[in-house]
């Protein structure tokens, strides 16, 4: 299981159920993909009934002259066909409702995996929702809400330290009016503030005044649900504003995400408290407070079980009563990202994880340039305690591989980061909750055709990735459960790409470069290692998917999201490149290139979320 894992496992066990998947399958339907698993001439049909965790069992499904019957996981197999076999389709009948797929030719190397569906219920869909066009004074380039849904973005129509927030209760046009939306913030020293302010005709409020040092999260009840922005830390140069939907108020399986529970007492509240190793936390002291506009008021204090839970009775499930919980272990302070209780009849659980504070995450690459690499480089720093951090003047120190030389950051962090000779970077002042990129630069010199890079990581390193240019003689020795694959940038150029998770508090990245030839005249000039990085970047993702709207996660659960997306995208991507090969716009290698790329890429994120849900059923 993976790290974090249990923590969304626990929820799970609170609400008796597993978090329903949010892909639209009807992108799926009936697209025949490879499936480098299967054999050539073998074709499995997986049959669903509008959601990926609603099997159909026991269904025939018929392929051609041939035909089968679903297993307990809704899938049929087909094997000994004939490769190059055409024209085939795969055809069943769900309550009554005929599926079909596309037609599709065997292919000679590999076998065929594709899904047939029923339409999905409105249960089944995902939570975006058609959009009404956005207000006349939306920034330019305004997303539909359910894309936009809790994120601020900096607009000068908003007056400085102010926030402007739209609440809806589906997409532009359902404005959520004469409503009450709080803005709860909190600072280091875990200080609260309250502002309650009733939306407008536009369904619109004004935070005003709000002040640097904390950081602030957006609550609604809307139609009895949740709805919660990220935290939000004021632009330094402007207002900002934001739009949040009722369509968008259950983010999924996620730590710090109140659910309701038939494991916890009526009108009460059960947490499920977890380390980053997967093991309860026990014996750690926690408090539940309620906020007002007076700050934070102690309903009571405990201590965890020796399987990591913390109860409360007799709680009010009113939308004016917000909660915050602060559990305190070996010094260090975690805290819940303000909460309401889910009104009804049962109790409310959630997830807490009360281990690291920060969260490191490395991409770079690098090029050959006279007698150095030189890197461009992204290091990505999470704050998951719930508040701020203040590291104070001497701050929080990045460190940068042993012997770098020329380093520099990127001109929107100059104010907060210091470079520090022989260490690295150090940021000084405030980490938000949530997660900050940092762009750098630096060199390492090159020793008798070899750089060894020695890269510490005081914090850990929970993702990391290290491209370089694969020049004719080199050589790479990089640690053995590092991931390596070729990556061709478009421009005939080939980097290669090593990449790993899970490095260790106060382990270290290393990687040694042999084999490095002075370059040769004119190498200096090519300048692309900030499209190559970029590339990069995008290939590898980032530390945790959808922190910046939902807090910290379970690295299982905030997965199944990301491939939630993944997948959607993916689908729609292979729709595009159909259209423009049958419009002309691709010819047929192009086409039958681009389509085996996206297909393999599909084909990982299918199985690897087929494991997710499979781990959570069991």
């Amino acid at each position: 299981m993976s790290r974090l894992g249990r923590a969304a496992l626990l929820l799970c066990a609170l609400t008796g159920a597993a978090a329903a998947q949010q892909i639209d399958v009807r992108q799926m339907h009936g697209i025949p993909r490879p499936e480098p698993n299967l054999p050539a001439g073998s074709v499995t049909v997986r049959v669903i009934r509008g959601s990926l965790a609603k099997r159909a069992t026991d269904v025939e499904v018929a392929l051609g002259t041939r035909k089968a019957r679903t297993d307990a996981e809704g899938r049929a197999r087909f094997d000994g066909l004939a490769p190059g076999t055409a024209d085939l389709v795969a055809r069943a009948t769900v309550d009554g409702i005929e599926l079909e797929s596309q037609s599709f030719t065997l292919p000679s190397d590999t076998g065929i995996a594709l899904l047939l569906t029923t339409p999905p219920s409105a249960t089944d869909l995902p939570k975006a929702n058609p959009d009404d066009g956005p207000p006349d004074d939306a920034p330019a380039g305004m997303p539909d809400p359910g894309q936009a849904h809790g994120i601020a973005i900096p607009t000068d129509t908003v007056p400085l330290r102010s926030l402007q927030v739209t609440l809806l209760r589906n997409g532009w046009g359902s404005a959520a009016v004469n409503h009450w939306i709080d803005l709860i913030g909190v600072d280091s020293k875990g200080t609260y503030t309250r502002q309650r302010v009733v939306t407008d005709s536009k369904g619109r409020v004004v935070f005003k005044n709000l002040d640097r040092r904390f950081a602030y999260y957006v609550l609604a009840m809307v139609d009895g649900k949740e709805v919660v922005s990220g935290a939000v830390v004021l632009a330094p140069d402007g207002g900002q504003m934001m739009v949040l939907t009722a369509a968008r108020a259950d983010p999924g399986m996620v730590p710090d995400q109140v659910v309701a529970s038939d494991q916890a007492p009526a009108g009460g509240l059960l947490v499920g408290v977890f380390m980053n190793d997967q093991t309860p936390a026990s014996n750690v002291d926690a408090g539940l407070y309620t906020i007002g506009e007076g700050g934070r008021k102690q309903l009571g204090a405990t201590v965890t079980s020796q399987d990591g839970r913390l109860t409360w009775t007799s709680l009010s499930q009113a939308d004016d009563q917000i909660y915050a919980i602060e559990a305190r272990r070996e010094g260090t302070v975690f805290r819940s990202r303000p909460f309401h209780l889910v009104p009804g009849a049962l109790g409310s659980a959630m997830v807490m994880v009360v281990n690291d504070t920060v969260l490191v995450a490395v991409h770079a690459g690098a090029e050959l340039d006279d007698s150095f690499l030189r890197f461009q480089a992204e290091y990505t720093i999470a704050n998951v305690t719930g508040a701020p951090i203040d590291f104070g003047e001497k701050g929080l120190i990045l460190p940068l591989p042993r012997g770098f030389a020329g380093a520099s950051v990127s001109p929107d962090k100059a104010s907060l980061i210091k470079v520090v000779d022989g260490k690295g970077l150090a940021w000084r002042g405030s980490l938000a909750p949530g997660q900050e990129s940092v762009q750098l630069n630096f060199a390492m010199p090159v020793e008798d055709g070899e750089v060894a890079l020695r890269w510490a990581a005081p914090l850990g390193m929970v993702q990391w990735l290290i491209a370089v240019d694969q020049l004719p003689e080199l050589t790479v020795e990089a640690p053995p459960s590092a991931r390596r694959e070729p990556v061709n940038t478009g421009d005939g150029r080939t980097f290669l790409r090593f990449s790993g998770e899970g490095i260790e508090r106060g382990g270290h990245l290393n990687l040694t470069f042999r084999g490095l030839p002075r370059p040769p005249p004119g190498f200096k000039q090519r300048r692309t290692i900030a499209v190559v990085l970029a590339s990069l970047l995008l290939i590898g993702g980032i530390l945790i998917a959808m922190l910046a709207s939902y807090g910290v996660v379970g690295r299982t659960a905030r997965r199944r999201v990301q491939l939630d997306h993944d997948i959607e995208r993916l689908y729609a991507q292979l729709a595009a490149l159909a259209r423009r090969h049958k419009q002309g716009e691709l010819d047929e290698r192009s086409y039958l290139r681009a389509r085996k790329d996206k297909q393999a890429e599909l084909e990982r994120s299918l199985r690897e979320l087929d494991r997710l849900i499979d781990e959570v059923a069991a």
